[in-house]
């Protein structure tokens, strides 16, 4: 489609980041800090790109683990046919996300997935 985009790579003692996007620059954002392992505290501001991803990734992560527990829909349903594990994907998602509004609006204690499939 000719739209422009940057990769941004961000390179930390135990892994590398890339992302690719069509928006942002290299200016500083969100400020943070590490400790290395000689004890230095170094002092850096993310860029947008990245802090947008930090700040939104523990909403994924914790929606994978909760759709993943104890096993994913995906994995019970038996098939070659990618349609069947897009839509058991989704269902998955749509289960986490139903369980956290229940528990978040309803005032519920956590419960496992599958008791709460069994609710619904």
């Amino acid at each position: 489609d000719n739209i422009p985009f940057h990769i941004f790579c961000s390179k930390e003692e135990k892994d590398v980041t890339m992302f690719m996007s069509s928006y942002g620059n290299m200016e500083g954002k969100a400020e943070t800090r590490r400790v290395l392992k000689n004890g230095e505290i170094v002092n850096f501001k993310y860029i947008e790109v990245m802090d947008n991803y930090f700040t939104g990734r523990c909403a994924v992560d914790n929606n994978n683990i909760q759709r993943m527990q104890p096993i994913s829909l995906e994995e019970t349903r038996d098939t070659d046919c990618w349609e069947d594990h897009v839509f058991c994907f989704l269902m998955g998602v749509s289960a986490s996300n139903a369980q956290f509004a229940y528990q978040y609006f309803g005032g519920k204690q956590k419960e496992s997935a599958l008791k709460f499939r069994r609710i619904m």
